[in-house]
């Protein structure tokens, strides 16, 4: 069974595609491995994102690699038994900042804290609040940073500040920035600012004035405990639409965080592509109950759940609607689940 998590195209003869993670896993190469976890700081103590982490098998010589997020953190598979190099680069000039030989056994390695010395002209800190259009303070709120062709996601605090770090090969640097609300599912204009190497306060940066255009938003109550989340625009894998399988049609929706790479949600509901008719929801999984992953199994609907639709659109355009029922589950024995969603139809 396969799980898509994206798609490649040919450019110049080479297929060319982004990926979520990185890992060694390889069809014709039946290498055993093991969960790999690092956070990568600066020596000022700072969360260091869009490093380039490389990791080469040393017996092989056979290499893989991937970004740290905004939380300087990276997380994949490596060969288990193996005796490995670390390396850490600056990506847009591929100059190594760091260098370490480790081997792993059949645990996962997880490496809480790798201090990087960066050269003071190749560092850039960053600071700031997202505040909304009364001026008032994003508690839920996150920037999107565009650096040398590479998309970057900094989460705020719940007082609308952030702080960042990352390094690049020459300053200064010119690039975009949006505020986002994902509590309001807006965003801000496109800001256009200069960072120096050193310290760079932002100030308040707006989120209003455009609407997010995916979402899926859910809460799960367990015995009068709610838990919440959100799953937005740019921050959000997001597949949906109509599968024509003959007897049994239905319209399926999926969710993930690319962030965290641990928050997600599944679920299918039957009826034709459009708002006419009736829709029921057919199954539903997310991440409290089960790996969305590599688990195949799902919760199942306890009633009836009707799913609300206000809109079906044709391909390219939006499937919105909602539902609210009782979800029995693996893990979780009963619980209520209420969600809302609004999506990119990407099915015929």
């Amino acid at each position: 069974m396969w799980k898509e998590q994206g798609t490649a195209q040919i450019q110049g003869g080479n297929y060319v595609g982004n990926v979520s993670h990185f890992s060694f896993w390889n069809c014709d190469l039946p290498i055993e491995m093991v969960r790999f976890e690092a956070t990568v700081m600066s020596s000022e103590g700072i969360t260091l994102a869009n490093a380039k982490v490389k990791i080469t098998n040393k017996l092989y010589s056979v290499s893989a690699y991937d970004y740290t997020n905004a939380h300087g953190k990276v997380v994949g598979y490596i060969p288990k038994n193996a005796n490995l190099l670390l390396e850490i680069f600056i990506p847009d000039c591929n100059l190594l900042v760091y260098s370490q030989d480790f081997s792993t056994t059949n645990s996962e390695v997880i490496m809480n804290s790798i201090i990087v010395t960066i050269p003071p002209g190749n560092l850039i800190n960053i600071s700031g609040t997202i505040v909304s259009c009364t001026n008032n303070i994003v508690k839920n709120g996150y920037i999107v940073l565009n650096i040398n062709n590479f998309t970057k996601f900094i989460k705020a605090s719940s007082n609308g500040n952030f702080v960042s770090s990352f390094a690049v090969c020459n300053a200064p640097i010119s690039l975009n920035i949006i505020a986002h609300d994902a509590d309001k599912k807006v965003f801000g204009i496109n800001n256009g600012v200069t960072l120096n190497a050193g310290n760079n306060n932002l100030g308040p940066l707006t989120a209003c004035g455009n609407i997010s255009s995916q979402y899926i938003e859910w809460s799960s109550t367990v015995n009068g405990i709610k838990t919440s989340y959100t799953i937005t625009d740019p921050l959000g894998l997001f597949v949906g639409g109509y599968n024509d399988v003959g007897l049994n049609d239905f319209t399926e929706i999926n969710g993930t965080d690319t962030i965290s790479q641990q928050v997600g949600i599944s679920f299918a509901f039957d009826g034709s592509p459009s708002l006419s008719g009736n829709h029921y929801l057919k199954y539903y999984a997310d991440h409290l109950d089960h790996d969305l992953l590599n688990d195949t199994t799902y919760s199942y609907i306890n009633s009836i759940i009707p799913v609300i639709l206000s809109k079906y659109d044709s391909v390219g355009g939006k499937i919105e609607g909602s539902f609210n029922g009782t979800i029995l589950g693996l893990n979780i024995p009963i619980r209520n689940v209420k969600c809302t969603f609004r999506l990119t139809r990407d099915q015929i």
